[in-house]
């Protein structure tokens, strides 16, 4: 198995043996690295650094060796996910959508105040800062990014996934990568923070449609999973 371990930054280790009694590191860089995930059948990893200043995906083979960038994101990466059939990538970053303090007022450049007029205001240790999770979907191909990623969130007021405990198992592929479930809660301000009602929506990547499959089911609905002959 792969997991992160935290030192005074987090590193990726491989765990080896009958028992997994032995242990390997297999990156040491001066970043953090996280999200390992097998890819290629078990004969490469993914995983997140943040070694060149933004959170990047990278690629290395299972024994540590060949690390190489996969993304060049402006403003990094949150979390990522890829198809069954490893020919689609799902990434997840925050969006601004809403003005900042300085859009609605240029002459204050320096400010650092908030302004609130409705709920939400705060999540946890998050400030609501104008930005949203949004969700990200692209061609993926032999361990590279095919294409040009799309917002399939574009200009909403929305996170996915939901805050605060945010997490990738509330986004997964069908197996082909031909549509993504993802977990959203589609309100806005007081109404949003007042309601348990998430939905799971389903994006069709050809027609870039998307469709709520969850109408009418009141409270939380989240972290979906399609069968593996979807």
């Amino acid at each position: 198995g792969v997991q992160t371990c935290a030192l005074p930054i987090s590193d990726i280790w491989c765990l080896v043996g009958a028992n997994f009694s032995a242990k390997k590191m297999l990156t040491s860089g001066t970043g953090d690295e996280t999200g390992a995930r097998w890819y290629a059948n078990g004969m490469k990893i993914l995983y997140m650094s943040d070694s060149t200043g933004t959170n990047q995906l990278w690629i290395m083979n299972a024994d540590g060796s060949d690390q190489k960038q996969v993304s060049k994101i402006d403003g990094g990466i949150d979390d990522y996910g890829v198809s069954a059939a490893e020919n689609m990538l799902w990434f997840v970053q925050d969006v601004r959508v809403d003005k900042s303090l300085t859009d609605i007022y240029p002459d204050l450049p320096k400010a650092t105040g908030r302004v609130y007029d409705d709920l939400m205001m705060r999540h946890w240790n998050q400030w609501e800062d104008g930005s949203y999770s949004h969700v990200f979907v692209v061609g993926f191909k032999d361990g590279n990014i095919s294409g040009t990623p799309v917002d399939i969130m574009e200009g909403e007021r929305f996170d996915c996934p939901l805050k605060p405990m945010d997490g990738g198992e509330q986004i997964a592929w069908s197996p082909y990568g031909k549509t993504l479930a993802h977990t959203c809660k589609k309100l806005f301000g007081k109404e949003y923070a007042v309601s348990t009602n998430s939905d799971i929506y389903l994006y069709d990547v050809e027609t870039k449609k998307t469709t709520n499959l969850t109408i009418g089911m009141n409270g939380y609905d989240i972290n979906p999973a399609f069968s593996p002959d979807r």
